[in-house]
C-alpha cells in the first residue's frame, strides 16, 4: 500500500507536469491558511462501532459455514451448464457428510 501511495504521488505529479493542468497550479483557493483549517477540523471518532467488529467475525463464520457444509464448491460447480440444482444438492451433502466424519474422526480418533 505504501508503495502504491508513492507511485500515485509522483504518477500524479508527473502527469501534471505532462498535462500542465491550470486548475491545479493556478487556483487560488488552494492556500496554506484553507488546507491549515481542513487539516486542524479533522478529528479521529474514537468510540469502538460494534458493528464492524462483530461484523468481520459474523462473515469469518460465514464463510467457514459455506466451505464446511459445501455450499462454496457447489457454487463453484454451478458455473458448468450440465449441473443442475439436485447435482448442488447431492454435492452439498457428500461434502457436508465427509467434514462431518472428518471432524468424528478427528475429535473420537476412530473412523465411523
Amino acid at each position: 500500500m505504501y508503495l502504491f501511495s508513492l507511485g500515485c504521488l509522483f504518477g500524479g505529479y508527473y502527469a501534471n507536469q505532462i498535462f500542465q493542468n491550470t486548475t491545479l497550479n493556478n487556483n487560488q483557493a488552494i492556500t496554506f491558511n484553507a488546507l491549515q483549517t481542513l487539516a486542524s477540523s479533522f478529528n479521529l471518532n474514537q468510540q469502538i462501532n460494534t458493528n464492524l467488529i462483530f461484523g468481520d467475525f459474523i462473515a469469518g463464520l460465514t464463510v467457514l459455514f459455506s466451505i464446511v457444509t459445501g455450499t462454496t464448491i457447489a457454487a463453484a460447480f454451478s458455473m458448468f451448464p450440465f449441473v443442475g440444482a439436485a447435482e448442488m444438492l447431492l454435492i452439498q451433502i457428500v461434502f457436508a457428510s465427509s467434514s462431518a466424519l472428518l471432524w468424528v474422526y478427528i475429535v473420537a480418533n476412530r473412523s465411523v
